[in-house]
């Protein structure tokens, strides 16, 4: 009976034993061991990047302005600097037309006076000059004047063309012819042309009675005034009758007279 006892109680206590939870086991990890170093990793070498040009900012100051070549013609240029002055050597200086004894008078720069120079002929022997109050242009010779300033802004120029300055009819003394009938002489027409240097002057007389007449070309030397005329027998008619005297080249000009014929 004992015996029994004892092998049920083993058995309720192998049976509580297994119905009891057993502890759970501890879920941490063992902790390293501080001395144990573990193998170091290899260290990366830096890797040299390429190195960027350096970027140049805009400065806050300006850059100098580029030189420039001057395009002013020289003429030009001579216009802009101050002309030079011309005054008399010594007495009043004739002023001409043109770059030339050959050339008629137009004025004179009188001692005392300056006038701007503004242009020379092309041996440098004349030089051509504004006339002090007056917008005449004439030519004075270097050798009789002084000069203040540099002539080598002054631009050469070229001299003027010549042309007739005047024209004159002279009027044939009065022509009587009684009865206006009858052989009758002819009558010298006159007239004077005014050049005012060297120059083929083309011309021809008009009259009222006739129309226009023969043409002619007179070649002059020099500046001055000269006589034409040509022989014209009109026709016999009583009373007074114009004529004129016509150039036409190099420039046109005219001047009239009159001539008059009687029949007592």
């Amino acid at each position: 009976m004992k015996l029994r006892l004892s092998i049920l109680t083993l058995a309720l206590a192998v049976l509580a034993a297994a119905c009891t939870p057993q502890a759970a086991a501890p879920t941490t990890a063992p902790q390293e061991n501080p001395s144990a170093t573990a193998p170091a990793a290899p260290e990366a070498t830096p890797t040299a990047l390429p190195t960027a040009a350096p970027v140049t900012l805009p400065s806050a100051t300006p850059p100098p302005e580029p030189t420039h070549t001057s395009l002013v013609p020289a003429a030009t240029q001579a216009q802009i600097a101050p002309a030079p002055g011309v005054t008399p050597l010594e007495a009043d200086v004739n002023c001409r037309y043109g770059p030339g004894l050959d050339y008629e008078t137009v004025g004179a720069l009188k001692t005392g006076e300056s006038a701007a120079a503004i242009g020379l002929s092309a041996d440098h022997a004349w030089i051509q000059i504004q006339l002090p109050g007056s917008t005449n242009k004439c030519w004075v010779a270097a050798g009789a004047a002084t000069v203040t300033g540099d002539l080598g802004i002054v631009p050469a120029v070229e001299p003027p063309l010549t042309f007739v300055d005047a024209v004159t009819v002279e009027a044939p003394p009065r022509l009587s012819v009684p009865g206006c009938s009858g052989p009758f002489p002819p009558i010298k027409l006159k007239g004077t042309i005014q050049v005012n240097g060297p120059s083929r002057v083309t011309w021809r007389f008009e009259t009222q009675q006739s129309g226009r007449l023969s043409v002619f070309n007179s070649s002059f030397p020099a500046a001055g005034t000269y006589t034409v005329s040509m022989d014209y027998t009109p026709p016999l008619a009583a009373g007074t009758h114009w004529v004129n005297l016509i150039v036409f080249s190099p420039n046109t000009i005219t001047g009239q007279g009159n001539y008059q014929i009687a029949c007592p």
